[in-house]
């Protein structure tokens, strides 16, 4: 990884490299943060960054960083190289933009702003199972006490990570406290409008969930972020 303005990842690189890396911790948090929470010691040895952005299963934790993250993906095939924005590869359940005879060869994932908040929650019926339901978020407090640049994602519960761009108009410019964390819960789980439904949990649960890891995510990622002026 290169310590520049963006985070370059060759795809190969391990999840374990990822969370032994204090360079990732102290420059990608909301990666670190998501990379403990990827199954047990055993994966993380052996499963790569690239490998998990490329399977894009709904429940993953790293498409959902990736989205949040503004990152994107660096293809390589026939034709050469093409950029991929992060929310333009991961398409649906188990699929990505990736052609045929494509590979995904890095990830560049944009460092937070100074002073950025972020926070990466997750539920899974036992540790190191899939999430049920997760968020990743990332946002700034302006010297009003206003958020700003807010970015929600939500995980686990469609079939693939996804922007919930209503409940981020909802806080984007408004005092921070929870009310306002509250009713963006309600509006992402308002926006869901198929929810995964299976042994794990039913639709209305992940729903349930929804609200409950935005409203906390808010507020984790609100008492990290530094007021700018």
């Amino acid at each position: 990884m290169n310590a520049t303005t963006d985070s370059e990842i060759g795809a190969m690189t391990t999840k374990r490299s990822v969370e032994r890396s204090a360079l990732v911790s102290s420059r990608q948090p909301l990666l670190h943060a998501a990379t403990l929470l990827v199954g047990h010691p055993q994966i993380r040895n052996r499963g790569t960054i690239g490998g998990s952005m490329a399977h894009a299963d709904p429940a993953a934790e790293y498409p959902a960083v990736a989205i949040a993250s503004d990152a994107e993906m660096q293809v390589l095939g026939p034709h050469g190289e093409r950029t991929v924005k992060a929310e333009d590869f991961f398409v649906t359940y188990l699929t990505t933009a990736l052609e045929p005879a494509e590979i995904l060869i890095e990830v560049s994932i944009p460092m937070l702003a100074e002073g950025s908040g972020w926070a990466f929650t997750e539920l899974s019926r036992r540790h190191g199972d899939f999430a049920m339901a997760g968020t990743a978020i990332t946002l700034s407090v302006d010297a009003a006490g206003s958020c700003t640049d807010v970015r929600i994602v939500l995980f686990g519960v469609g079939p693939t990570a996804t922007r919930m761009r209503e409940a981020e108009q909802i806080v984007n410019g408004e005092s921070v406290g929870e009310e306002l964390f509250a009713r963006a819960g309600t509006a992402v789980a308002d926006e869901i409008t198929d929810p995964l439904a299976d042994v794990h949990a039913t639709a209305d649960y992940r729903r349930h969930l929804a609200d409950v890891l935005t409203r906390r995510g808010l507020a984790e990622a609100v008492a990290r972020a530094t007021v700018s002026p």
